[in-house]
């Protein structure tokens, strides 16, 4: 029972959760806005990432689908997420709460999904289905996701659009036609005139006429046409002569009165009249009116997404060759034409303010945020365009470094989880990084033959280290003085140590008969250890020379080796999954994990199934001890995370990287092998023959087949499957956090809860009377919660100044982070106006002592905050060594002049205020009043010396300092004279 107790709470001791997926800003998928236009989202793999534009932060939201995700739809209120994946599974999620309420499966995969205007339905289009439902409620329900109706469609379609009150919706199609439904779901008409795919098509309101719609439409071929609906009544009106202009207009006049919601759009009472517009990169618009006017469009690049600002009418259109058109309707006029990339746009949004435009660019994993009226970027981030391949994290936690197959090397920051900082000096991939102890420096080595060093200070490369032949680099280590760098070559065998200050090649380290894997050095010793793929583990004194070298002897290669925070122990992981560890001092082994069961590797569609295949190769690649040196997690080629305590050597858990099954070694293909089999293989490598024209990932003119089965295309372009692996971690050095970079991008665990509960979200009655009656009732903390919720200025400087000194250093240990920055913010500001300085004083001592944690790891995001409180402590010290330096006789007369005679006690007269020049905002606010005690003539014969005496000194004063130091409230708070003196 104690064993298992102890197990218990070594797993509640390091209880790490999904935090945040770092690396990559987008994959593939619709990229939408908040309401509110200050957020966008974006789909990243199977996950959602949530980019605060304002705070310059971002967040992913902690939940999953089974396989990547294709569209999203948000309610107007912002409450309700719907986010569907490849597979046609829906999850309704609680947007404000970060909570999936449920899910539902579909017939098939979902091309399109919409909301009506007032949230209460949305709409499904399913291949050739399209469903009307009911938007899910935030109460769980048996049936959440209730069918109003469904109906089939002759054609695939791609889009739909809702009318403002909601009684009609559009649907576009393969079959390059518009068709208009009531909300009944029947077909009222069918628009023709495009020559290719109707990618998007939206319901505009007519600014003359709020009874009138216009259709506008985007189609692949790079046309967009305008249809502006006209009664029966108008469009005569264009016909008929001038003579009959009044009889026209008496037949409109009878047309609208009969108008109805329900059967604007019949036949019988009117039609559309159509205009076309081409995209022509900018260069030339041609109009087509009717069939009167012929248009050819000699473009070769298509439209691949739009998007419409009904209030603005800006529409926005990107190409398959990178570049991006906007116009502005009716008219079609150009407003922007630029070039975004060298890849296609996957995805393009505007904010509901008309303001930013969103393009995701899938191959390149680009999401970028731009401001057109500015021409300026909001925000403009990249994750690596190849397979990240390593990670480490920085001497204070505070930032990640990553690089990749591509050659570049990523900064990122923990807090705010974007990328400030891209090396692309590498031409080939990068293999490791480390820090230097300072933290200021990174180094890298590359496949290139070459150690780079780079300045994070100033962001640039100062030193190239190579060696004496041309090498390719593996491994790379910093030792902890931060003077050498060493390196392991895969060619050579051989290890070469630089100075960092000199950037010299001072020795080569040889022993080693096969390709250098890893190098670390001790924390606490001057040793380095290096693996090998000759079955050892070498222990070099670099220091001292080549002959001191101890060799560890493995009964595999050596994929891995790291040191323990302490540096007594080293642990090292061998081809055959095992983890063994070394005693350094005595150099003999102290334990042997045996993880291969524990990585189970799961089958893919192209391997073997045998129990012999499925554990060959599966170790360990990458391992990190915790901070305190009593955890090691390990990856691989695997899906799982192995934690590890090292005292028992037992699993405490297995952190599952990924759910998502687009990506192979996700799901495992060996259940119900039988039914999956034919005569031809396997059901999921056979080649259907359908090929999606519009997957940016599936490319129509090189996968075309004639027959299913068949393979008409060049032989080397194959379709290529991402596998899921664990190529790098690194713990954080407070402990809190770890991170592991995968084939999804980087995940960061996390001990810290990111969802904050805060009860005052649920209460919709806290009104200026609410918050003066808690404060009354005596409620301080609560009070002062509910004014920043409130966010009302005299609210919070009336509860704020109303709370007594006593009860400040409780408070402040209750008093929630959410709100710290706006509490700091707050006092800096109110600091420069008020008297009450020692009592704010106070505040940010105890504020500093209880939350130092929290504000020194979101330092970096309260930076101006910060800046604003030494404004105002150091003007306040000024003025105030000003005035006492000025006056130091008096106040050290005043503190050592010999008390007066006492006298009897009298009864209590009623106190008469005497009049001081105070201002109205110091009349206006609150005292901070200590508790009264029974006064005699002795306390007012003080109180009169004490001003009589300290009024010189008050009047020499500026008016800028009388201000702050005045004497009513010098006397009735709890400040002090000797408090003065403490600036002389």
């Amino acid at each position: 029972f104690t064993n298992r107790l102890g197990h218990i709470l070594s797993i509640m001791k390091y209880g790490y959760k999904f935090s945040n997926l770092c690396g990559t800003v987008y994959r593939k998928g619709e990229v939408i806005f908040t309401p509110d236009g200050n957020t966008v989202l974006s789909p990243v793999g199977n996950r959602v990432s949530s980019f605060d534009l304002v705070n310059n932060t971002f967040l992913t939201l902690p939940f999953e689908t089974p396989s990547n995700i294709t569209h999203m739809s948000l309610t107007q209120d912002g409450s309700i997420l719907l986010v569907v994946d490849e597979s046609g599974i829906c999850l309704c999620v609680n947007y404000r709460r970060r909570l999936v309420i449920t899910q539902q499966k579909f017939r098939s995969k979902v091309n399109f999904i919409a909301f009506s205007a007032d949230s209460k339905r949305f709409i499904v289009c399913c291949d050739q289905w399209i469903g009307m439902y009911y938007t899910p409620s935030m109460l769980k329900d048996h049936s959440p996701f209730e069918l109003i109706k469904g109906s089939n469609s002759p054609t695939e379609v791609l889009c739909a659009d809702w009318t403002e009150d909601g009684h009609h919706f559009l649907t576009t199609g393969k079959d390059m036609t518009i068709r208009i439904y009531n909300s009944d779901m029947k077909l009222l008409q069918y628009l023709v005139g495009h020559r290719d795919y109707v990618l998007k098509a939206w319901f505009v309101k007519d600014e003359e006429d709020e009874n009138k719609y216009k259709i506008i439409s985007v189609s692949r071929d790079g046309r967009f046409t305008r249809r502006d609906w006209i009664f029966k009544s108008e469009y005569g009106k264009h016909l008929q002569d001038s003579s009959e202009e009044e009889s026209g207009e008496e037949e409109k006049s009878e047309e609208e009165s009969a108008f109805s919601a329900a059967n604007r759009f019949d036949k019988d009472k009117g039609k559309w009249i159509t205009e076309t517009f081409v995209f022509e990169g900018g260069k030339q618009l041609v109009r087509k009116v009717g069939d009167k006017e012929k248009v050819i469009h000699n473009s070769l690049a298509r439209v691949t997404s739009a998007a419409f600002h009904k209030k603005a009418r800006l529409l926005l259109a990107g190409f398959s060759d990178g570049s991006f058109e906007m116009r502005r309707l009716p008219d079609g006029d150009l407003v922007h034409y630029l070039t975004l990339s060298n890849a296609r746009i996957s995805a393009c949004a505007i904010n509901p303010t008309g303001e930013w435009v969103a393009f995701g660019v899938g191959s390149r994993g680009q999401l970028t945020v731009w401001e057109w009226q500015s021409e300026s970027y909001i925000m403009k981030q990249q994750g690596h365009s190849l397979d990240m391949t390593c990670l480490k994290y920085s001497s204070n936690g505070q930032y990640i470094a990553t690089g990749g197959e591509d050659g570049k090397i990523k900064v990122w920051s923990v807090n705010s989880g974007f990328c400030f900082a891209t090396f692309e000096d590498h031409t080939a991939s990068v293999t490791a990084l480390d820090f230097s102890p300072t933290g200021n420096s990174l180094f890298s080595c590359s496949l290139d033959g070459t150690v780079r060093a780079y300045d994070l200070g100033r962001y640039r490369n100062f030193r190239i280290l190579t060696g004496d032949t041309q090498v390719q680099f593996s491994s790379v280590a910093v030792d902890p003085s931060g003077e050498i760098v060493c390196a392991g070559s895969i060619d050579a065998f051989d290890i070469y140590v630089w100075s960092v200050q000199t950037g010299r090649l001072l020795d080569v380290l040889s022993g080693h008969t096969g390709p250098v894997s890893s190098l670390s050095f001790s924390p606490s010793k001057q040793i380095l250890a290096s693996a090998s793929w000759d079955m050892t583990v070498k222990i070099w004194e670099v220091f001292a020379g080549k002959g001191n070298t101890e060799t560890l002897q493995h009964s595999s290669d050596v994929v891995c080796v790291t040191f323990r925070p302490d540096g007594e122990e080293l642990c090292a992981s061998t081809l055959d999954g095992n983890l063994t560890f070394w005693d350094v001092k005595n150099n003999a082994i102290s334990g042997i994990i045996e993880g291969r069961r524990d990585l189970r590797k799961t089958d893919s569609l192209t391997s073997e199934v045998s129990a012999t295949n499925k554990m060959a190769g599966l170790c360990f690649t990458s391992l990190s001890y915790s901070a305190d040196g009593s955890c090691i997690i390990g990856g691989g080629e695997s899906k799982y995370i192995c934690f590890y305590e090292v005292k028992h050597k037992t699993l405490l858990n297995k952190f599952q990287t990924t759910h998502n099954t687009s990506i192979e070694g996700v799901k495992n293909y060996t259940r119900n092998m039988r039914k999956r089999t034919t005569e031809a293989g396997l059901l999921e490598e056979i080649d259907q023959g359908v090929v999606d024209d519009l997957d940016e990932f599936q490319l129509y003119a090189e996968r075309k087949r004639l027959l299913p089965g068949s393979k008409t295309v060049d032989p080397g372009k194959r379709d290529l499957k991402l596998v899921i692996r664990t190529k790098g971690l690194s713990f954080s050095p407070t402990g809190r956090s770890f991170a592991a970079v995968t084939t999804e991008g980087l995940l960061i665990y996390s001990m810290d809860d990111q969802i904050i509960f805060d009860p005052f979200e649920l209460d919709i009655d806290i009104t200026k009377d609410s918050v003066l009656q808690t404060l009354e009732d005596g409620h301080h903390l609560k009070a002062l919660v509910m004014s920043f919720r409130l966010n009302e200025n005299p609210i919070i400087r009336k509860v704020f100044l109303s709370i007594p000194v006593d009860n400040v250093q409780i408070l402040v240990q209750g008093f929630p982070s959410t709100y710290l920055p706006r509490l700091l913010s707050f006092i800096a500001t109110a600091m420069e106006s008020t008297p009450n300085i020692e009592f704010f004083m106070l505040w940010c001592i105890h504020l500093f002592n209880h939350h130092g944690v929290y504000l020194k790891d979101y330092a970096s995001t309260m930076l101006s905050v910060f800046r604003n409180l030494q404004k105002g402590m150091t003007q306040f010290q000024s003025d105030l060594s000003e005035v006492c330096d000025g006056n130091m006789y008096t106040l050290e007369y005043l503190v050592k002049a010999p008390p007066e005679p006492e006298e009897e006690e009298e009864e209590e007269k009623p106190k008469v205020v005497e009049e001081v020049n105070l201002s109205d905002e110091d009349l206006s606010e609150p005292e901070i009043v200590e508790p009264t005690k029974k006064k005699g003539k002795k306390s007012q014969t003080k109180r009169r010396r004490t001003k009589k005496l300290f009024s010189p000194l008050f009047h020499s004063m500026p008016p800028t300092i009388q201000s702050k130091f005045r004497l009513e409230t010098l006397s009735r708070t709890s400040f002090s004279f000797e408090f003065l003196l403490l600036s002389i």
